[in-house]
């Protein structure tokens, strides 16, 4: 079951990688921007944050942000609820193991 989950984390991790490289690479195509500015765009897109500092200003690029928002920002949360739940699922395992040794350690006192 633990290389399921660490199998869904790479995954996760490759499909977030692999979002911000269509969306940087296709503004930076579209709208002649820097590649961190496509990348900066790209990321407040998929955090639906949205700052507004940059917008496209072309008809193709708008109707790629409407795209990449309808599939990208599903696939990005989905995949970072991933990433959370193994992150948390790790916490809770290493808090149940120290539990789990001082607790062997108060019977043994006990004894």
């Amino acid at each position: 079951m633990h290389v399921h989950i660490q199998r869904k984390v790479v995954i996760a991790v490759l499909s977030i990688l692999f979002l911000l490289s269509i969306g940087t690479g296709v503004y930076s195509v579209l709208e002649k921007w820097h590649w961190i500015d496509s990348l900066y765009f790209t990321t407040s897109t998929l955090t639906t944050i949205g700052y507004g500092d940059l917008v496209p200003t072309h008809e193709i690029s708008k109707l790629f942000t409407v795209i990449f928002v309808f599939s990208g920002v599903g696939i990005f949360l989905f995949s970072m609820s991933i990433i959370t739940e193994y992150y948390f699922h790790q916490k809770f395992f290493h808090i149940e193991t120290r539990i789990k040794k001082v607790e062997k350690v108060q019977k043994k006192d006990q004894k």
